[in-house]
């Protein structure tokens, strides 16, 4: 099948229609469909304009880790690292010699993970196996090394003191990712809450500070920047800059605002300050910015018909409600963040319950942000 927008939007339309879902009156979205998820590229985004919806979070992370795995002097490492597991892959004596050794060492006996461009955190679970099975993988390269050196594919990538270097400090960069990579799979639960608060995990702890090694014995766990590879350490950057890029600077309005608005609607996060931003980005009012983007989509397009009418002869009723897309939510969000309804602070997370009388005089927006912040659910 061709795979190109054009091509997509046909088989979307015909698959569409078989179903017997419709375009909603003016054109701009299919009416059933309340939005769609792909990842970021070209041919998708143009096969899929007409519906609403947002991007693949962990196709955006896996090109920020791109961004790393392409740095100069950790993709020869990696590259070196995909030519081994090739080797192994291919060599059945290879890899039963390699069994027993890992069974001597009384190592786990896993195979070599093969780097794969189409699989999340693959890199991260290539130099992680290198990782773990290191002295697997040096003393089959000393019983095996004058044997296996007659093969191109094992010749030519033998690792070096340097490689192992960078393959164990590349795992403690890539952690964070690879874990945020599988919790916001959203294969289980609901996962667009979680985003923001892994972005930003993301982004403080990929910053040229100390690095984490948890497999190390206790005294051994942290790294000062200095005393990173200078390889590492400049790719870290990399993916740090790149993180910081497409979540901070250059995200598309609509599509920052509906993460706010996710994020502030999960019992965890309504009080969320947006921790850990960058000292150069000025982005210190970005929770008020937040409030305020959930307050005017409420207001405009959420909140209860009786409620709206209760507010006062002014307010739309049910009959002269308009019917609203993603591109007018957010430009309504925008006209109400520049304005003052939503002055009131947020409720501290150990405020108390509101009073029956408070109640009465609350809409249901209001009760929910003054509900205390939910401590328990795990992430």
């Amino acid at each position: 099948t061709r795979h190109t927008g054009e091509a997509i939007d046909s088989m979307t339309v015909a698959a569409l229609q078989k179903q017997g879902v419709k375009w909603r009156e003016g054109g701009s979205v299919y009416e059933a469909v309340h939005s769609k998820v792909s990842d970021n590229a070209s041919n998708m985004a143009k096969g899929w304009t007409g519906f609403d919806g947002g991007f693949c979070v962990d196709h955006t992370l896996e090109l920020s880790v791109k961004a790393f795995t392409g740095a100069e002097g950790i993709k020869e490492t990696f590259a070196r690292d995909k030519g081994i597991v090739g080797y192994f892959h291919r060599s059945t004596a290879g890899i039963q010699d390699l069994t027993t050794i890992q069974k001597s060492l009384e190592l786990p006996r896993r195979q070599p993970i093969q780097d794969v461009a189409t699989r999340w955190f693959s890199s991260y679970g290539m130099v992680d196996w290198f990782r773990e099975q290191q002295q697997a993988v040096q003393m089959y390269d000393v019983q095996h090394g004058a044997e296996a050196a007659k093969n191109d594919a094992y010749k030519d990538n033998r690792l070096k003191h340097e490689d192992w270097a960078i393959n164990e400090q590349s795992v403690a960069v890539l952690a964070p990712s690879a874990h945020a990579t599988k919790k916001l799979e959203g294969t289980t639960y609901v996962t667009i809450s979680l985003v923001l608060p892994y972005i930003y995990f993301l982004i403080t702890c990929s910053s040229d500070g100390m690095l984490n090694l948890p497999w190390k014995p206790a005294g051994q766990r942290w790294l000062h920047a200095g005393q990173v590879e200078p390889k590492v350490r400049a790719a870290r950057k990399l993916l740090h800059n790149d993180l910081k890029r497409r979540w901070l600077e250059e995200m598309p309005t609509a599509q920052r605002t509906e993460l706010d608005i996710s994020t502030l609607l999960d019992p965890r996060f309504k009080n969320y300050k947006f921790p850990g931003l960058p000292l150069t980005l000025d982005l210190s009012d970005e929770k008020n910015v937040a409030m305020e983007a959930l307050t005017g989509t409420w207001i405009h397009n959420w909140k209860p018909a009786a409620a709206a009418a209760a507010a006062g002869p002014a307010a739309a009723s049910p009959a002269e409600a308009t019917v609203v897309n993603t591109t007018t939510a957010t430009a309504a969000a925008k006209m109400g963040a520049s304005s003052s309804f939503f002055a009131m602070p947020i409720a501290p997370a150990s405020a108390h319950a509101p009073t029956a009388e408070d109640a009465a005089m609350m809409d249901d927006l209001e009760k929910y942000l003054a509900l205390p912040v939910e401590d328990n659910l795990d992430l």
